[in-house]
Parts: structure tokens; sequence; C-alpha cells
């Protein structure tokens, strides 16, 4: 799984995807969060769909010229033009490892302050190897 920190520019607060947490200020992140709101959830759904049809409209729009990606490898700041031309690549590098589909299995979000909100994402990806055989 993937973890990034993205500059979404939408009305509401700013989304924060980030997979496994350690938790905020000492406490543990997962007793504090709660089910996505229709929004957050809204958004996600939005975001899964356009990385199953590579809608790269949808990532300019959803993403800030500049934002924070997280792996463990560390931070770093991308720039969303450069992320727009790597997207293709990505999809055709896991097209190739067999994978052939991906769906949102959890979301849910902890308020941090008036503008941010950290949501934590739960990602379901199916890889076969052959058509219709499922890889274990």
């Amino acid at each position: 799984m993937i973890s990034f920190l993205a500059g979404h520019q939408c009305s509401g607060p700013l989304p924060e995807l980030r997979v496994n947490m350690r938790g905020i200020n000492g406490m543990k992140a997962e007793s504090a969060m709660a089910e996505a709101s229709k929004q957050i959830r809204e958004f996600f759904d939005a975001y899964a769909k356009a990385t199953a049809s590579i809608d790269l409209a949808f990532f300019e729009s959803a993403y800030g010229d500049t934002f924070m990606f997280a792996s463990p490898g560390g931070v770093q700041a991308v720039k969303r033009d450069d992320f727009l031309k790597v997207v293709p690549k990505r999809a055709a590098f896991f097209r190739a490892a067999g994978l052939v589909g991906s769906e949102i299995s959890r979301l849910e979000e902890m308020g941090l302050d008036e503008t941010h909100t950290l949501i934590q994402t739960h990602w379901r990806l199916r890889f076969e190897k052959d058509p219709g055989r499922p890889i274990c």
C-alpha cells in the first residue's frame, strides 16, 4: 500500500491519505477514527473510479500544484504535472503485474482542525496470473 498527503482542492476539508498510521499526539489513531462522511466517501469513490479508468482530468483537479507524497522511504514534495506523467506508467506496471481490479474496503476519518482531516483508507486489490485465476 502507498501513503500520500494530497493537497486536494475542494470546498471541504483537505484529505490526507495515510496507510499504517502510528498515531497522533500519543493517541492511537485507529481509536479516534470514525466512519467517513458522505463528502469524503464521494471523493474517494470518484478517486477509485479515476484510478480504474486512468482519468487524468480527475487527478489534475484533485491535486494542488504541489503536494506531499509519503511512503516507507520518506516524504517528498511532488509537482502535479510530474505526477500526471507517471499515472499511466503506474497503471501499466500494475496491469503487467496482474492487477484486474481495486476497491476501497474501508474508509475512516478524523478531524485534525477546522481545515484538515486525516483519512485512513484500506484498498482491496485483485491480481490474476491468468484470466479467472486469482493470485492468493
